[in-house]
């Protein structure tokens, strides 16, 4: 069976690692071969032609569409290629990585994204012609209780981790890590107000300082500038590569600011490896983040609800990252969460 994937852009991103991770884990269980699409240039290209993935730049296109056996649309912000494999009248499953609820379609030019949408109802009978929709979150499968739901958490591969290694360490502080474009949604203004408040934390290191939008330069260099200001603590703003290149210590935790992810991919990963993770509670997150024993969650937006977690996850940095990396090898198998989609497409 050939299986097109059809994803926005190739840029490095939680949706686009994830994609990847179910080529990987399917094709290490069955002779399938596997192709992605994107209306954009980027650096995933490259990374999917070292594992030998065929990809295409291109609108969605019923000469490519019409060379593999099943389609899978990652995200409902891929609606022109629904549209299309809906008219072509060809089998797809779809899913979902981010917060795409139908409150979001409202038609015409999102305030935010700059984005056309169109009207939900539209675009409603479109999806309900899907073969399966697929969640990684029951939260967010909940806002499609109509349809044929399937709850299927993005599998991590430990192999797309070898850029991440610990490393021994004399300091007794914090070390911050954080992984997420730098723009007004990811919210990393918290983690630079709780450092400049704390004399607690030696490092604040941020990986993804790409800026995606005209306007969000300005916020990211009014957050660096903020950042010099704090006498005791030492910042970092990195690009993010594939695969993720930095070093951790007992003393280092994630913490995550974004407040539109329903259940972000750099959870899983960080947890993967034993980093102690502070993530709002909020959309899927408390669905694998239990307080105190596999991480730490705070109010969304709230700084003291912040401070108080990342303080408390350092305090049991230890007990956390322990049972973290327990509960991911028991719920991130790469192996078993792609056996759960291999089924979906074998129906």
């Amino acid at each position: 069976m050939k299986i097109l994937f059809y994803l926005h852009n190739y840029q490095i991103n939680g949706s686009n690692m994830a994609a990847l991770n179910f080529m990987l884990g399917i094709r290490s269980q069955s002779n399938y071969t596997f192709s992605a699409s994107a209306k954009e240039r980027g650096p995933m290209q490259n990374l999917f032609n070292s594992y030998k993935i065929t990809n295409f730049v291109e609108e969605p296109c019923t000469e490519t569409a019409l060379q593999h056996d099943q389609i899978i649309v990652n995200s409902l912000i891929r609606f022109d290629a629904i549209s299309f494999v809906c008219a072509q009248k060809i089998p797809f499953l779809q899913f979902v990585h981010e917060d795409w609820a139908p409150s979001d379609f409202i038609g015409g030019i999102h305030p935010d994204w700059g984005w056309y949408l169109p009207i939900w109802e539209d675009l409603q009978d479109n999806i309900g012609q899907a073969k399966s929709i697929v969640f990684p979150a029951k939260y967010l499968a909940s806002h499609y209780s109509s349809y044929n739901t399937s709850v299927i958490y993005n599998p991590v591969n430990g192999e797309s981790l070898t850029g991440i290694k610990r490393m021994e360490t004399h300091s007794k502080k914090l070390d911050i890590i954080n992984i997420g474009t730098i723009n007004r949604r990811k919210n990393q203004g918290m983690i630079i107000d709780y450092c400049v408040n704390s004399n607690d934390v030696e490092s604040a290191r941020f990986f993804g300082l790409r800026t995606i939008r005209d306007h969000e330069t300005e916020y990211a260099q009014n957050l660096m500038k903020k950042a010099a200001s704090n006498p005791h603590c030492r910042f970092e703003f990195n690009e993010t590569h594939f695969p993720l290149s930095f070093k951790f210590s007992d003393k280092t935790i994630f913490a995550l600011t974004s407040i539109g992810e329903v259940l972000p991919c750099t959870i899983q990963e960080m947890m993967h490896i034993g980093i102690p993770v502070v993530a709002p509670a909020m959309f899927g997150i408390p669905e694998i983040i239990n307080p105190e024993k596999t991480g730490m969650l705070y109010t969304p937006n709230d700084m003291s609800s912040l401070s108080n977690a990342i303080n408390l996850a350092y305090s049991r940095r230890s007990s956390i990252s322990k049972a973290a990396k327990a509960f991911s090898e028991e719920n991130f198998s790469l192996n078993r969460q792609s056996k759960k989609l291999l089924d979906l497409l074998e129906i």
